[in-house]
């Protein structure tokens, strides 16, 4: 005969507050609360709780357990021993088959066959008491375990065992703790964000409402404090030379000199691949060109340095370095070094230099000539105008000469010349505030050094993280 439904329910201690509760509803009525339930369809099985939710409101009859099928007895035998324990007393197949559903909504059993009944007994696996049931009676959270057993012969059994498990609090446990730490991390980056986009705000409003266009030619110092713009012309008052190659100099009208000295040499390339029909096979294909480069790497140091030499180590410095005049001037105003970093408009200075440059170097001599290319050239590795070879060196030298230029600072006096400032987000009181007061204010901050305004950055005082 066909296998009935069996029906996967769900016993949990939902109307128990405690396992407390449990223990005082035992000691009231003197029975177990455990009970040996037989459903109408036919469902045998053991309740924890004594209800009999799995037979869904339809319970023909309930008895109490035997004293090894009491939860919290020590000799508690486990769940399925005392789910076939009441098929025993109650009646019903000894040939079982055990199911495990560990959601909180009930799994449906299809109907089976007697030999599609006995094929599945033969694959499923015999359960013994689940493993969960063992910390059941110090976790706190209530979770259903549910074990059915169902006959091959058209009947079928199934117990629900509550058990406390403790895994949803210390989720939410972790996911707090994870919460704070992360809000404890973006206040302090969110005030720093927040605190140096209004600082820089700050500067743009004081120079769209602050600014006051001056001559070059006539220093006012009633000015000193006041945001300045200039327009003038900038010119060089000292010379500027190369270290490495003094031949290149330039005794005025130079601002900044650039000097580029490259080599032509081997350079390995690294490229990353997943080859194969599935494209797992993961590669790396190096591969070799010949280029012009500002340093050095020894052909020991590659993959494959055979037949890829690039010589010995240039004696000269590869690289790019800038020479920067002493003395430059906008007009009537000493412009500072830091403003002058700022200029990169460099322009080739080849014809300003003769045609041959001579460099002494690690107790060598080096002479580079001129090209159509503007590149001073020395062929270390034979090679001619068009037809470089590793080991050859070549120089660039460019310059930024005198030139109309304009400068928006604020203006301050130094030993008696007049020069610029950095203009920067001060703090203001609410009242009793003068004109005077704020110029001292902005030429005090403008006097701070770059580490003290990156600390102040980093710990601003006043704030809610303040040092």
């Amino acid at each position: 005969a066909a296998m009935k439904q069996a029906h996967a329910a769900v016993e949990s201690l939902a109307d128990l507050e405690s396992l407390a509760d449990l223990e005082r509803l035992r000691s009231a009525t003197g029975t177990t609360v455990e009970k040996c339930c037989r459903c109408t369809s036919g469902v045998v099985g053991w309740s924890v709780s004594g209800q009999c939710r799995f037979c869904e409101g339809t319970v023909l009859s309930s008895i109490n357990v035997v004293p090894t099928c009491v939860w919290q007895s020590s000799s508690f035998k486990g769940a399925q021993s005392c789910a076939e324990t009441c098929v025993d007393l109650l009646g019903g197949s000894a040939n079982l088959v055990a199911l495990v559903e560990t959601e909180v909504e009930a799994m449906q059993v299809p109907t089976l066959s007697d030999g599609e009944g006995a094929a599945l007994a033969g694959s499923w696996p015999s359960l013994g008491q689940p493993p969960a049931l063992g910390i059941a009676r110090d976790a706190p959270n209530a979770v259903s375990v549910l074990l059915e057993i169902a006959s091959a012969g058209g009947a079928a059994a199934a117990v629900a065992a509550d058990y406390e498990g403790g895994r949803a609090p210390k989720q939410a446990f972790f996911l707090l703790l994870f919460g704070s730490l992360a809000l404890c991390v973006a206040i302090p980056i969110l005030w720093f964000g927040e605190r140096t986009f209004a600082a820089v705000e700050s500067v743009l409003a004081g120079a769209r409402s602050d600014g006051i266009e001056v001559t070059g030619k006539e220093v006012d110092s009633d000015f000193d404090g006041c945001l300045v713009h200039v327009q003038g012309t900038l010119r060089a008052s000292s010379a500027v030379f190369d270290r490495y190659f003094p031949m290149v100099k330039f005794e005025n009208g130079c601002v900044k000199l650039r000097t580029t000295c490259e080599v032509f040499r081997w350079i390995e390339t690294a490229e990353e691949a997943f080859e194969g029909p599935s494209g797992r096979n993961f590669k790396i294909d190096y591969r070799y060109h010949q280029a012009w480069s500002a340093t050095f790497e020894s052909n020991v140091r590659f993959k494959d340095p055979i037949g890829h030499s690039n010589g010995v180590r240039p004696s000269v410095p590869l690289g790019t370095k800038v020479e920067t005049c002493g003395k430059v001037m906008l007009d009537e105003y000493a412009v500072p070094p830091e403003m002058l970093d700022a200029l990169s408009c460099f322009d080739s200075a080849a014809d300003r230099i003769r045609d041959t440059v001579v460099a002494y170097a690690g107790g060598q001599k080096l002479v580079f000539s001129l090209e159509s290319s503007g590149y001073f050239m020395h062929r270390a590795g034979g090679g001619s105008e068009g037809r470089d070879q590793v080991g050859d060196l070549r120089l660039r030298f460019e310059d930024i000469r005198d030139g109309p230029a304009t400068a928006f600072a604020l203006q301050r006096h130094a030993q008696g010349q007049a020069t610029f400032a950095p203009y920067r987000p001060i703090r203001r009181r609410l009242c009793s505030w003068s004109e005077e007061q704020e110029r001292d204010a902005l030429l005090k901050e403008a006097e701070k050094s770059g580490t003290i305004i990156r600390e102040e950055m980093l710990c601003p005082t006043g704030g809610p993280f303040g040092c």
